[in-house]
């Protein structure tokens, strides 16, 4: 549903990579693309600055964070929900104001969104810990509002869903006397307002993207 990759020797290829895939396989098409939080305007500009911050922590070899959402066969988001996406994820995570670029994908196949966040922040100079280091249970949650609030269809077997008209995440778990899972609800409040007429339907398998297990 989604990839996470951390601490790479190779920031300069990934975030070439993300905004131009084309470069790496031919295959594989930009649709959008951008950049959050920086102080220049170009992709050769803002990769400079996001290796220079990312140089200066000596607390984490490389502080940088990569995850990848991907759609449905045939399922198209545009451009506004993608840049959504990015944003909630960003606060979601309790990375507001930290260097991000993002491109949108495709090929063949699907669509999917990669999203690389440098977790320096550049004002205080300390590297953020997203979501107190349970970052993966995170990007579920952000997956589930998502997935409501823009009307996808989610996978049978999300970790977490929204529930009721207070729209609070849920996470779904076994029963001990059943095999198929049912919804519990969490205290995780859904702060978002539905939007006005958007497509249905995303989904996140990410095997087919070239590179998706590379180490970082």
């Amino acid at each position: 549903m989604y990839l996470p990759i951390h601490r790479s020797s190779l920031l300069s290829d990934l975030v070439d990579y993300i905004r131009q895939p084309h470069n790496t396989n031919p295959a594989e098409k930009i649709e959008h693309s951008g950049g959050l939080n920086f102080l220049t305007g170009t992709h050769g500009s803002q990769k400079k600055e996001m290796i220079s911050l990312a140089t200066e922590t000596v607390h984490s070899k490389m502080p940088v964070s990569h995850f990848v959402f991907s759609w449905r066969e045939n399922e198209q988001p545009a451009a506004a929900q993608v840049y959504e996406l990015v944003d909630i994820f960003l606060r979601e995570m309790g990375l507001q104001g930290c260097q991000t670029v993002y491109g949108l994908h495709w090929n063949t196949e699907n669509y999917h969104v990669h999203i690389a966040m440098n977790r320096m922040h550049p004002v205080t100079m300390k590297v953020v810990d997203p979501n107190n280091g349970f970052d993966i249970e995170a990007a579920h949650k952000i997956l589930a509002l998502e997935e409501h609030r823009q009307g996808w269809t989610p996978e049978a077997n999300a970790r977490y869903i929204v529930n009721g008209p207070a729209r609070s995440c849920g996470a779904k778990r076994k029963p001990a006397r059943s095999p198929r899972p049912r919804p519990r609800t969490l205290n995780a409040p859904l702060a978002l307002n539905p939007p006005n007429a958007l497509p249905r339907n995303a989904a996140m398998p990410l095997s087919k993207i070239p590179n998706y297990g590379r180490s970082c």
